[in-house]
C-alpha cells in the first residue's frame, strides 16, 4: 500500500492513522505509524478505502504546497513592482528637484549680468615710501 503512494510523508501518515485510529500517539515515528494503519480494523476490512485516504492526504498536501509556492511567487512580484514604481517615482523626484534648482541658478545668473555691468571704482590708500639716498647702509638693514 505505502510503495504504491508516492512520496508520502509523516504528516500524510498521521492524517491518515487520525482518520482510521483515533487515538496516535503524539511521539509515533512513520515505522509506528505504518504499523498502526496496517493493523487497524479499517484497514484490515476495506485496503482499498484506506489507500484512498492516503492518496487524497498526499494530493491536498501537495495541492496546498503548490498554492503556498504560488502564493509567495505572486507576493514577490507584487513586492519587485512596488519597488520598482518606488524607484521610478524617486528618479522622478530626483529629476524634478534637479530642474528646479538649474531654474534657480538660471534666475540668479539673469539677476547677477544686470549688476555687474555697472563700473565702480575702488580707491586704494596710498603708502608712502621711504626715499633711500645712494648709501648702501639706508639699503641694507644690517
Amino acid at each position: 500500500m505505502f510503495s504504491s503512494v508516492k512520496s508520502c510523508k509523516k504528516e500524510d501518515l498521521i492524517l491518515v492513522a487520525q482518520e482510521v485510529v483515533e487515538n496516535v500517539p503524539p511521539t509515533a515515528k512513520i515505522c509506528d505509524l505504518k504499523g498502526i494503519i496496517l493493523n487497524s480494523d479499517e484497514y484490515e476490512s476495506d485496503p482499498d478505502f484506506v489507500k484512498g485516504i492516503l492518496e487524497n492526504a498526499v494530493t491536498n498536501r501537495k495541492l496546498q504546497e503548490e498554492q503556498e509556492f504560488e502564493l509567495e511567487k505572486i507576493k514577490l512580484k507584487q513586492r519587485q513592482e512596488f519597488e520598482l514604481e518606488k524607484l521610478k517615482i524617486n528618479s522622478e523626484f530626483e529629476l524634478a528637484r534637479m530642474q528646479t534648482q538649474s531654474q534657480n541658478r538660471g534666475m540668479i545668473y539673469q539677476q547677477i549680468p544686470e549688476t555687474s555691468n555697472t563700473k565702480k571704482k575702488f580707491t586704494l590708500p596710498k603708502l608712502q615710501f621711504r626715499q633711500f639716498g645712494d648709501d648702501l647702509k639706508d639699503w641694507l638693514p644690517f
